[in-house]
This record gives structure tokens, sequence and C-alpha cells, in this order.
């Protein structure tokens, strides 16, 4: 596999004190291409990081911008 392929590619583990039912995420993000990660506490943190790296992919050629929109 090419690593074009693992370019929107991301890893996403959920830590033990996460609660859905109490609003509780915490955890770590991955992007599996370059290996940068986050750990977060929130949701926001954690679409802030996606946000981040699919905007770097398609600025570097990786996809086109409207591949980069959250859904919402």
């Amino acid at each position: 596999m090419s690593r074009e392929q693992y370019q929107k590619a991301f890893v996403i583990q959920f830590g033990p004190e996460t609660n859905p039912a109490a609003d509780r995420f915490e955890g770590r993000i991955e992007h599996v291409a370059s290996g940068r990660n986050r750990s977060f506490e929130k949701l926001d943190e954690m679409h802030e990081f996606l946000a981040e790296q699919l905007a770097e992919t398609t600025a570097s050629g990786g996809g086109s911008p409207s591949d980069t929109k959250a859904p919402g």
C-alpha cells in the first residue's frame, strides 16, 4: 500500500475514563501517515486535531478541500 492511502487515516483509542452517557471522552488520536498524535479530554480536542491534520494533508496535495469538511 502506498503512503497516500494513509493520508486520511487515523487511529483513535478511548481511555478507561470515557463515559458517553456523561459526555466524557478521553483518549489519544494518531494520524497514521505522519505518526503525529495528541491526547484529548473532550471531543472538541479530538476534532481540532483531525481538522488540523486534514487541512495540512489538503495543503500538501493529499486531497481536495471538499474531502476535509467535518460532518454536521
